[in-house]
Protein backbone atom coordinates (compact mmCIF):
# COMPACT_ATOMS: atom_id res chain seq x y z
CA UNK A 1 0.00 0.00 0.00
CA UNK A 2 1.18 3.46 0.33
CA UNK A 3 1.45 3.62 3.99
CA UNK A 4 4.91 4.66 5.01
CA UNK A 5 7.18 2.41 6.73
CA UNK A 6 9.21 3.71 9.51
CA UNK A 7 12.27 1.46 10.69
CA UNK A 8 14.25 2.38 14.04
CA UNK A 9 17.75 1.93 13.99
CA UNK A 10 19.63 -0.65 16.03
CA UNK A 11 21.14 2.19 17.98
CA UNK A 12 18.21 4.19 18.15
CA UNK A 13 16.32 1.16 19.79
CA UNK A 14 19.21 0.62 22.46
CA UNK A 15 19.10 4.22 23.25
CA UNK A 16 14.98 4.15 24.19
CA UNK A 17 16.22 0.93 26.35
CA UNK A 18 18.32 3.17 27.86
CA UNK A 19 16.40 5.77 28.79
CA UNK A 20 13.07 4.30 29.42
CA UNK A 21 13.54 1.42 32.31
CA UNK A 22 10.25 0.36 32.40
CA UNK A 23 10.76 -0.90 28.59
CA UNK A 24 14.06 -2.28 29.88
CA UNK A 25 12.59 -4.55 32.48
CA UNK A 26 9.84 -6.23 29.73
CA UNK A 27 12.61 -6.92 27.68
CA UNK A 28 14.39 -8.97 30.44
CA UNK A 29 11.60 -10.75 31.24
CA UNK A 30 10.76 -11.52 28.02
CA UNK A 31 14.39 -12.93 27.18
CA UNK A 32 14.48 -14.42 30.67
CA UNK A 33 11.10 -16.41 29.71
CA UNK A 34 12.21 -17.79 26.21
CA UNK A 35 15.22 -18.95 27.64
CA UNK A 36 13.25 -20.75 29.87
CA UNK A 37 10.62 -22.39 27.45
CA UNK A 38 13.59 -23.32 25.70
CA UNK A 39 15.06 -24.87 28.80
CA UNK A 40 11.79 -26.60 29.63
CA UNK A 41 11.31 -28.00 25.90
CA UNK A 42 14.14 -30.14 26.27
CA UNK A 43 12.17 -32.22 28.31
CA UNK A 44 9.84 -33.53 25.55
CA UNK A 45 12.77 -34.23 23.07
CA UNK A 46 14.41 -36.12 25.58
CA UNK A 47 11.19 -37.87 25.94
CA UNK A 48 10.52 -38.50 22.15
CA UNK A 49 14.65 -40.05 22.18
CA UNK A 50 13.28 -42.02 24.79
CA UNK A 51 10.81 -43.63 23.68
CA UNK A 52 10.94 -43.54 20.06
CA UNK A 53 12.16 -47.19 20.35
CA UNK A 54 8.78 -48.41 21.94
CA UNK A 55 7.18 -46.91 18.33
CA UNK A 56 8.93 -49.43 16.04
CA UNK A 57 7.79 -52.33 18.80
CA UNK A 58 4.29 -51.37 17.97
CA UNK A 59 2.64 -54.63 16.57
CA UNK A 60 -1.34 -54.97 17.30
CA UNK A 61 -2.62 -51.20 17.56
CA UNK A 62 -6.22 -52.47 18.16
CA UNK A 63 -5.00 -54.47 21.64
CA UNK A 64 -3.06 -50.85 22.55
CA UNK A 65 -6.36 -48.76 23.06
CA UNK A 66 -8.37 -51.50 25.08
CA UNK A 67 -5.82 -52.00 27.60
CA UNK A 68 -5.91 -50.01 30.73
CA UNK A 69 -2.15 -49.33 31.48
CA UNK A 70 -1.49 -50.11 35.93
CA UNK A 71 2.22 -48.26 36.66
CA UNK A 72 2.23 -44.26 36.07
CA UNK A 73 5.50 -44.84 33.68
CA UNK A 74 3.80 -47.72 31.51
CA UNK A 75 0.56 -45.42 31.49
CA UNK A 76 2.90 -42.45 30.14
CA UNK A 77 4.62 -44.38 27.58
CA UNK A 78 1.21 -46.18 25.95
CA UNK A 79 0.03 -42.49 25.97
CA UNK A 80 3.16 -41.32 23.77
CA UNK A 81 2.75 -44.34 21.60
CA UNK A 82 -1.21 -43.52 21.26
CA UNK A 83 -0.41 -39.82 20.48
CA UNK A 84 2.12 -40.63 17.80
CA UNK A 85 -0.20 -43.29 16.69
CA UNK A 86 -2.88 -40.72 16.48
CA UNK A 87 -5.36 -43.00 18.22
CA UNK A 88 -6.96 -42.83 21.63
CA UNK A 89 -8.31 -44.86 23.99
CA UNK A 90 -11.44 -46.73 24.08
CA UNK A 91 -12.46 -45.94 27.75
CA UNK A 92 -10.61 -42.52 27.86
CA UNK A 93 -12.73 -41.18 30.56
CA UNK A 94 -11.46 -43.85 32.98
CA UNK A 95 -8.21 -43.50 31.68
CA UNK A 96 -8.26 -40.20 32.92
CA UNK A 97 -9.71 -40.62 36.43
CA UNK A 98 -7.31 -43.52 36.67
CA UNK A 99 -4.27 -41.67 36.14
CA UNK A 100 -5.19 -38.54 38.81
CA UNK A 101 -5.27 -41.45 41.40
CA UNK A 102 -1.22 -41.42 40.85
CA UNK A 103 -1.08 -37.67 42.18
CA UNK A 104 -0.01 -37.02 45.70
CA UNK A 105 1.49 -34.52 47.92
CA UNK A 106 5.07 -36.84 47.99
CA UNK A 107 5.01 -37.22 44.36
CA UNK A 108 8.70 -36.27 42.16
CA UNK A 109 8.89 -34.02 39.63
CA UNK A 110 9.49 -36.76 37.04
CA UNK A 111 6.23 -38.64 38.01
CA UNK A 112 4.55 -34.58 38.09
CA UNK A 113 5.07 -34.29 34.27
CA UNK A 114 4.02 -37.97 33.33
CA UNK A 115 0.64 -37.62 35.09
CA UNK A 116 0.33 -33.91 33.68
CA UNK A 117 1.91 -35.01 30.11
CA UNK A 118 -0.79 -37.67 30.32
CA UNK A 119 -3.65 -36.11 31.10
CA UNK A 120 -2.75 -33.01 28.47
CA UNK A 121 -3.10 -35.80 25.67
CA UNK A 122 -6.12 -37.68 27.33
CA UNK A 123 -8.40 -35.11 27.60
CA UNK A 124 -8.76 -33.04 24.64
CA UNK A 125 -10.06 -36.52 23.46
CA UNK A 126 -13.52 -36.06 25.21
CA UNK A 127 -16.11 -34.25 26.65
CA UNK A 128 -16.15 -34.38 30.74
CA UNK A 129 -18.98 -33.98 32.90
CA UNK A 130 -19.58 -32.09 35.72
CA UNK A 131 -17.93 -34.41 38.41
CA UNK A 132 -15.43 -35.31 36.24
CA UNK A 133 -14.43 -31.95 35.37
CA UNK A 134 -14.19 -31.15 39.26
CA UNK A 135 -11.41 -33.38 39.98
CA UNK A 136 -9.54 -32.24 37.29
CA UNK A 137 -9.99 -28.90 38.58
CA UNK A 138 -8.98 -29.83 42.15
CA UNK A 139 -6.01 -32.07 40.54
CA UNK A 140 -4.61 -28.67 39.38
CA UNK A 141 -4.78 -27.05 42.26
CA UNK A 142 -3.15 -29.30 44.41
CA UNK A 143 -0.32 -29.65 41.50
CA UNK A 144 0.07 -25.69 41.89
CA UNK A 145 0.27 -26.27 45.74
CA UNK A 146 2.78 -29.01 45.04
CA UNK A 147 4.95 -26.93 42.82
CA UNK A 148 5.28 -23.80 45.41
CA UNK A 149 6.19 -25.81 48.29
CA UNK A 150 9.19 -27.55 46.60
CA UNK A 151 10.72 -24.31 45.50
CA UNK A 152 14.24 -23.74 46.86
CA UNK A 153 15.56 -20.70 47.51
CA UNK A 154 18.67 -20.52 45.58
CA UNK A 155 15.45 -20.98 42.16
CA UNK A 156 15.85 -24.44 42.06
CA UNK A 157 12.69 -26.77 42.40
CA UNK A 158 13.47 -30.15 44.74
CA UNK A 159 11.10 -33.05 44.59
CA UNK A 160 13.82 -35.79 44.85
CA UNK A 161 17.19 -36.55 46.22
CA UNK A 162 17.82 -39.04 43.60
CA UNK A 163 17.05 -36.55 40.36
CA UNK A 164 19.71 -33.81 39.77
CA UNK A 165 18.63 -30.30 41.30
CA UNK A 166 18.88 -29.48 36.97
CA UNK A 167 16.57 -32.18 35.71
CA UNK A 168 14.49 -31.54 39.00
CA UNK A 169 13.99 -27.98 37.95
CA UNK A 170 13.28 -28.50 34.10
CA UNK A 171 11.11 -30.97 34.95
CA UNK A 172 8.91 -28.86 37.20
CA UNK A 173 9.02 -26.03 34.12
CA UNK A 174 7.97 -28.64 31.93
CA UNK A 175 5.21 -29.71 33.90
CA UNK A 176 4.38 -25.55 34.88
CA UNK A 177 3.98 -25.11 31.38
CA UNK A 178 1.62 -28.38 30.68
CA UNK A 179 -0.43 -27.03 33.46
CA UNK A 180 -1.17 -23.63 32.18
CA UNK A 181 -1.83 -24.77 29.12
CA UNK A 182 -4.43 -27.45 30.63
CA UNK A 183 -5.88 -24.53 32.69
CA UNK A 184 -6.14 -22.67 29.52
CA UNK A 185 -7.74 -25.11 27.30
CA UNK A 186 -10.58 -26.29 30.70
CA UNK A 187 -11.10 -22.59 30.27
CA UNK A 188 -11.93 -22.03 26.82
CA UNK A 189 -13.90 -25.20 26.55
CA UNK A 190 -15.77 -25.37 29.72
CA UNK A 191 -15.73 -22.10 30.69
CA UNK A 192 -19.09 -20.85 29.63
CA UNK A 193 -20.54 -23.93 31.10
CA UNK A 194 -19.30 -24.15 34.56
CA UNK A 195 -18.62 -20.69 35.78
CA UNK A 196 -17.47 -21.69 39.21
CA UNK A 197 -14.23 -23.59 38.16
CA UNK A 198 -12.23 -21.32 40.49
CA UNK A 199 -9.27 -20.06 39.00
CA UNK A 200 -8.56 -17.34 36.51
CA UNK A 201 -7.27 -17.26 33.20
CA UNK A 202 -3.40 -17.41 32.41
CA UNK A 203 -2.56 -13.60 31.96
CA UNK A 204 1.24 -14.59 30.66
CA UNK A 205 3.30 -17.52 30.43
CA UNK A 206 5.22 -18.83 32.96
CA UNK A 207 3.22 -17.50 36.06
CA UNK A 208 3.37 -19.60 37.98
CA UNK A 209 7.13 -19.18 38.31
CA UNK A 210 7.90 -17.97 41.22
CA UNK A 211 11.00 -15.33 41.35
CA UNK A 212 11.47 -16.06 37.67
CA UNK A 213 14.68 -14.13 37.52
CA UNK A 214 16.25 -16.13 40.50
CA UNK A 215 15.31 -19.63 38.25
CA UNK A 216 16.71 -18.32 35.59
CA UNK A 217 19.99 -17.49 37.18
CA UNK A 218 20.12 -21.20 38.21
CA UNK A 219 19.32 -23.01 34.99
CA UNK A 220 21.92 -20.72 33.27
CA UNK A 221 24.93 -21.72 35.47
Amino acid sequence: GSREVYAISSDSLKTQLRDDKALENIWSIINIKNYILDFQHQKIENIKEEFSSLLQKVVDEEKIVQILPKSLDSFVKVCFILDNISKAPLNINMWIVYVLHFFNNNITSEELYQILYSVDFLYSKTSLSKTELQSLVSFIKSVKQKIKSCKMDDGSYKTSKNLSPIEDTRNVLFSINLLEDLTQDMLFYYGNEYKDMGFKPIGKIFENVDRIEQVYEFIKI
